[in-house]
């Protein structure tokens, strides 16, 4: 299973309008699900752990993640990581996941 995301750039008028927003830019976060087990990165193992104490997940999970979107850069690559991820490993498990509920699942 393969789940595409995409970094972002924010666009804020906080000070004026008390307004923002973000939009998609053209830099794709791929992240692949499988059985087995893989080294990933501090932030992922994160995510991994905090999904699997909420379902009671007890099998080895490997996370690939392939960026182009540059760490550090403020495009939003830890935002696109962390969606790809909780999307692909709900899919996996549950065999689909709805976008919208996203939110709801990310560590807080």
């Amino acid at each position: 299973m393969e789940y595409i995301t995409y970094g972002g750039i924010s666009i804020i008028n906080a000070v004026p309008a008390w307004l923002g927003g973000a939009a998609a830019i053209d830099l794709k976060v791929r992240v692949k699900v499988r059985g087995g087990s893989c080294g990933v990165s501090d932030f992922v193992k994160f995510i991994i752990d905090y999904l699997s104490g909420k379902f009671g997940i007890r099998h080895d999970i490997c996370v690939e993640v392939h960026s182009e979107v540059p760490p550090g850069s403020g495009l939003k690559s830890n935002s696109a990581v962390a969606v790809g991820v909780i999307y692909s490993l709900l899919s996996s498990l549950r065999g689909s996941a709805d976008p919208v509920e996203l939110p709801g699942w990310l560590p807080r």
